[in-house]
């Protein structure tokens, strides 16, 4: 890393640089045409997903230069939106300007407060022995994109008992006061959460520790986010270190725990047992905001640390979730996706039957499409095959299993394999009532899969051969009624 030529801001890259980057991305076959992506480079966690002066407001960590040789820069790339949908490139937010910050804006949040955006984010530093030291740094923009930066920092370093792995300050605002959580590493080496508290948004003190109730958080918990719905509080964490603990899950995972409002006093929560948030494959760093209207959103990273995709080879890397709608029902978190996503149905085949024991249906989906799917009551089983080719040989296989009720995601067969050290195959135990609703959005390279509104929720990238695109719906049991909607979608210009 001490040989890397660095950056502070993304104008100052020479232009040769800046183009071997993009010459990269040319002729990539994997490009998304209505999810988030990178230009060129690398993205990963959402950060600053807000509402302010009349827009939504969205960054993601960008590392446009992650595939060029010998050169770095790591930033975060801004969006704005009036519609969750269409997304206007502004460019970088925050840059590593300062020494602060000198090797990265990490994650963050913000929150509008007195016309302005209050922004919260952790600056990374390496000394030269490479010794990281943590700043918890705010920044406000002002109406016209301004951006001011506040010194000294919010928090310089960890508290004590925690090691240099001090991160992510993810905001909210309560009776006037400013609180943040932080995602935390103990001297025991243990994944924590801990509270910040300002009065001001100034002047910043660690209020202490949630107790999470759990027998593990892992060596790590990152990007922490607190809310509330239903009168409940609600933790959801992204826990490292946990896969030794599971069957043939993935490296990392995102969780959520409810519990009682936080006492902001004494941080007593009384979390039930966490849940997985996702079943899919590739799910990371969830950050949620509320919008004008009261709903609860939620964006994530569709990707994981440490995990390789084929865009690689092409010079970029990372997309970004749907939006989505939160809920919370009976102890259980729901997510669907916005109803703003509507904008983008084009031309819609339908499809009205009875499926007998052992039949078949079978329609064009194409690659860019959502598909709404509508059973009976399922006695047996029904397999799914989605993004498939026409016999059904390869295809990202989605069973629901009544007999031993679960429901099995399998991209053993989706395509080009990828990260299967981790395995291809997701089981979730699942009860399946009178009519189950499985909800699709395909787009080049991903399926995002929504089951009983929200109930079950998968977020997984495939790489598929041109002809896989067809869905195969097969029932192993006894006759059932089906429905099903499929729209083609229009894609939409998120080149920045």
């Amino acid at each position: 890393m001490e040989n890397i030529v660095r950056f502070k801001h993304y104008v100052d890259i020479p232009a040769a640089i800046v183009a071997q980057a993009k010459a990269l991305t040319v002729g990539s076959p994997w490009r998304q045409q209505y999810h988030i992506e990178p230009d060129t480079g690398f993205l990963n966690d959402p950060n600053g997903f807000s509402f302010f002066n009349g827009q939504y407001h969205l960054c993601y960590q960008w590392s446009p230069l992650r595939y060029c040789a010998g050169v770095w820069y790591q930033g975060w790339f801004h969006l704005t939106s009036t519609d969750l949908v269409n997304w206007q490139a502004c460019g970088p937010l925050l840059e590593p300007e300062t020494p602060y910050d000198s090797h990265g804006p990490y994650s963050g949040s913000a929150i509008a407060s007195d016309n302005e955006l209050l922004i919260f984010y952790t600056g990374n530093t390496r000394d030269d022995a490479w010794r990281r030291t943590p700043y918890q740094l705010i920044a406000r923009m002002d109406k016209s994109g301004t951006i001011t930066r506040q010194y000294p920092p919010a928090l310089t370093g960890q508290p004590t008992g925690y090691t240099d792995h001090f991160r992510d300050p993810k905001l909210w605002r309560q009776d006037g006061q400013y609180y943040a959580v932080v995602g935390a590493q103990n001297r025991h080496l243990q994944g924590r959460c801990v509270v910040l508290h300002s009065a001001d948004a100034h002047t910043w003190q660690v209020k202490g520790e949630i107790d999470l109730n759990e027998t593990s958080t892992g060596y790590m918990l990152e990007c922490p986010d607190y809310f509330e719905l239903e009168e409940q509080g609600i933790i959801i964490c992204c826990p490292q270190g946990l896969c030794a603990e599971k069957t043939r899950q993935n490296l990392y995972e995102v969780h959520y725990l409810v519990g009682e409002k936080l006492n902001v006093e004494d941080l007593s929560f009384n979390p039930q047992p966490a849940r997985l948030l996702d079943h899919g494959f590739d799910i990371y760093a969830i950050q949620t905001m509320q919008a004008p209207d009261g709903r609860r959103l939620l964006m994530g990273w569709m990707g994981i640390s440490e995990m390789h995709y084929p865009t690689e080879d092409f010079g970029h890397c990372g997309t970004l979730t749907l939006p989505r709608e939160v809920s919370l029902v009976d102890g259980r978190l729901y997510q669907r996706p916005v109803a703003e996503l509507r904008q983008l149905r084009g031309s819609c085949q339908q499809h009205s039957s009875m499926l007998g024991a052992g039949n078949r249906v079978k329609i064009h989906s194409g690659a860019v499409s959502e598909t709404i799917i509508t059973l009976g009551r399922i006695t047996e089983s029904v397999t799914m095959a989605l993004r498939s080719d026409e016999t059904g040989e390869r295809k990202t296989l989605l069973t629901l299993d009544a007999r031993e009720q679960q429901i099995v995601l399998d991209r053993t067969d989706a395509g080009q394999p990828i990260n299967t050290d981790h395995g291809t195959r997701r089981r979730s135990a699942w009860s399946f009532g009178e009519q189950t609703r499985v909800h699709v959005f395909s787009d080049t390279t991903s399926l995002e899969i929504f089951i009983d509104e929200g109930a079950w929720v998968s977020s997984s990238r495939i790489f598929p051969r041109e002809d896989q695109r067809w869905l195969i719906i097969e029932n192993k049991g006894a006759e059932m009624a089906i429905t099903i909607d499929c729209w083609q979608l229009k894609g939409m210009n998120n080149d920045h």
